[in-house]
């Protein structure tokens, strides 16, 4: 017979919500994986969009 069984669906559920807890924060977060390529990412397009603004062909003005 175990000695640490939870005897009851509430106990049994606080139990598995500490061990999920702390599993939870034993592994670190994979969330903002690698900000210098966002940041890179970022540039990039906002480069992108000026180069586009600034050389861009300008409407003709013929009537």
């Amino acid at each position: 017979m175990m000695t640490n069984a939870p005897t009851s669906r509430r106990a049994y559920r606080n139990k598995r919500r500490a061990e999920d807890l702390a599993a939870r924060e034993n592994t670190p977060s994979r969330a903002g994986r690698n900000l210098p390529a966002a940041i890179g990412v970022g540039v990039g397009l906002v480069l992108v969009i000026m180069a586009s603004l600034f050389f861009g062909s300008q409407p003709s003005s013929s009537c």
